[in-house]
C-alpha cells in the first residue's frame, strides 16, 4: 500500500461525516501535495470491493463514503448535506425474508430533514 493509499484509508476511518471523494481529496493533498484525485477513487473502489466502505449516492450531490458497513440508519440534512449514523436498525428484515423468501444482502435507510444546527 503506497503512502497515498494509506493516507485515503487514514481519512475516511477518522472522518466520520461521510466524506465525498472530493473531501478525501482535499484532505489528503495536505499531506500529499501530488496525490491525484484518481488514486482518491481508485482506493475507494478498491475499499468498496473489499466491503470495508459503503459508498452512499444521493441525487443532486456528490457521493458519500461510510466506514460503517453495518445497517443502520442515515441521517441526512436537506439543507448542508450533513450525514449522521444512527444506530438503529429497522426490524423487517427478518419478516420481509419471511415474507416473501427474499434473502436480504444489504440494505440503505435513510431519514432526511433539516439538522440541529442549521434549524438554529
Amino acid at each position: 500500500m503506497t503512502p497515498q493509499r494509506r493516507t485515503v484509508v487514514d481519512i475516511i476511518t477518522r472522518d466520520l461525516s461521510h466524506p465525498s471523494a472530493r473531501a478525501i481529496f482535499q484532505a489528503a493533498r495536505e499531506l500529499h501535495p501530488s496525490i491525484s484525485l484518481s488514486t482518491v477513487y481508485s482506493t475507494l473502489a478498491m475499499l468498496k470491493a473489499l466491503h470495508l466502505v459503503k459508498e452512499l449516492e444521493f441525487e443532486g450531490m456528490d457521493n458519500r463514503y461510510d466506514m460503517d458497513t453495518e445497517s443502520h440508519v442515515n441521517l441526512l440534512c436537506t439543507r448542508c448535506g450533513r450525514v449522521v449514523d444512527f444506530d438503529f436498525v429497522p426490524p423487517l428484515q427478518n419478516e420481509v425474508e419471511t415474507l416473501t423468501g427474499f434473502t436480504i444482502s444489504e440494505g440503505r435507510f435513510e431519514y432526511y430533514g433539516i439538522c440541529a444546527p442549521c434549524r438554529s
